[in-house]
């Protein structure tokens, strides 16, 4: 087989142009050739998610610290809110299960505050800052948390609260009105009460308020009481 270029079986240009054009089909173009590299694109998330928890419970010795043996407090209200690092506005509100205990899930890094709204017939108590994040107190029955990290844990941001003491029982005066059969001042058994006897009485409260009178008669017994 021939060795002769290829552009040997063109047709002989017959004038100038015609060689020139033939010359410009034989030519190749440079073929240019660069090197691929890989490039990882970061992505805006989802970044793996946080979480906020701790517990409203009965302080019973009062040291800010929730102890074993001391009950949790149920159906308290407790509300998440603050800003994620996308400037998202956050309100969430859940209440403490059986136990006392209260989760936030699915916590984006961010600023939050954990608030309580206090519990009925219960005295409010101090709050025991949890661990695993920076928080602080930051007012009655609020915390505030920054989480600037994914995956973290934010544990025993708890309330502590206090028993509502049972009301006092009113204060009352009784007696008896007898017959003394052996003149010792004391009413011994087998002595017999007096009925329908009237007993009045008076007097100035501590606080300085006139009491009144008022009166009562005594029973079949003898007994009289004022409440």
């Amino acid at each position: 087989m021939s060795s002769a270029p290829l552009n040997c079986w063109l047709p002989r240009p017959q004038n100038r142009i015609g060689r020139r054009r033939i010359r410009r089909a034989s030519q190749q173009l440079p073929l240019r050739i660069e090197r691929l590299e890989r490039r990882d694109v970061p992505t805006a998330g989802p970044f793996p998610p946080s979480v906020i928890s701790g517990s409203v419970f009965n302080d019973v010795n009062d040291n800010c610290v929730r102890d074993a043996g001391e009950a949790g407090i149920a159906g308290v209200t407790i509300t998440l809110t603050g800003k994620d690092i996308f400037d998202k506005q956050v309100s969430v509100t859940v209440t403490t299960g059986a136990d006392g205990s209260y989760t936030f899930s699915n916590v984006d890094p961010g600023v939050y505050f954990v608030t309580e709204t206090q519990p009925a017939g219960w005295i409010d108590g101090c709050e025991q800052v949890g661990s695993g994040v920076d928080g602080k107190l930051d007012g009655n029955d609020r915390f505030k948390i920054i989480i600037d990290d994914c995956d973290l844990k934010a544990c025993n941001f708890n309330f502590g609260e206090k028993k509502q003491p049972p009301p006092p029982e009113p204060n009352s005066i009784s007696g008896y009105v007898f017959c003394d059969t052996n003149n010792n001042g004391v009413k011994d058994a087998g002595e017999e009460g007096i009925a329908g006897v009237l007993i009045d009485i008076a007097g100035i409260l501590e606080d300085g308020r006139d009491w009144g009178v008022a009166a009562t008669t005594t029973d079949a017994n003898g007994f009289y009481q004022f409440t």
